[in-house]
């Protein structure tokens, strides 16, 4: 017991949870992301779904777990609370990435479908769906207990736009 929390009773609790004991992180979650890649991947095909796809938004674990049927959501919570942060903190960023490659390819998406651009539709949800299912892949290793060195966005941009000098930039933006 650790200032006044006992994380082997919350381990215990995790193990009937369906929650690693290991990582305090549940699969369940990414079931939130298999819904957006299965109406991203209708989209060319029945372009009506468009709506259903722009109605898809973002879910914070505990607001996932909160509206879900999770039978061990209060557990699941309660653990992302304690998560150590070797597993946290690239789990989060992964969720992140994730977030925001998503919202990005149901507005490109969208667009293509209100131009009656469908090869360009399926071009950006084939691309699309290949990563998803890279980082849902990165994400369900770490809920598993793979320790993930992932460099924070803000740190990527930074070296590639320290990496460059003006002039290859300015070449870059010519092409």
């Amino acid at each position: 017991m650790s200032n006044g929390f006992d994380f082997e009773e919350l381990r215990a609790k995790t193990l009937a949870a369906n929650v690693s004991d290991k990582t305090f992180l549940a699969t369940d979650y990414l079931n939130h992301f298999n819904e957006a890649m299965m109406l991203l991947e209708l989209v060319p095909d029945m372009p009506d779904c468009i709506e259903d796809l722009a109605d898809w938004q973002p879910v914070s674990y505990e607001d996932h777990f909160q509206r879900s049927g999770f039978a061990g959501k209060d557990v699941a919570i309660e653990a992302y609370i304690h998560a150590p942060d070797i597993y946290r903190k690239p789990f989060d960023e992964i969720i992140w990435r994730l977030n925001k490659l998503i919202l990005v390819a149901i507005k490109g998406t969208a667009l293509m479908i209100h131009h009656d651009r469908i090869d360009d539709a399926r071009v950006i949800v084939r691309t699309a769906i290949s990563e998803i299912k890279r980082l849902q892949g990165t994400a369900g290793a770490i809920i598993n207990g793979a320790k993930v060195t992932i460099r924070p966005h803000d740190e990527v941009v930074a070296k590639a736009e320290n990496t460059l000098d003006q002039d290859e930039i300015d070449s870059l933006m010519d092409m």
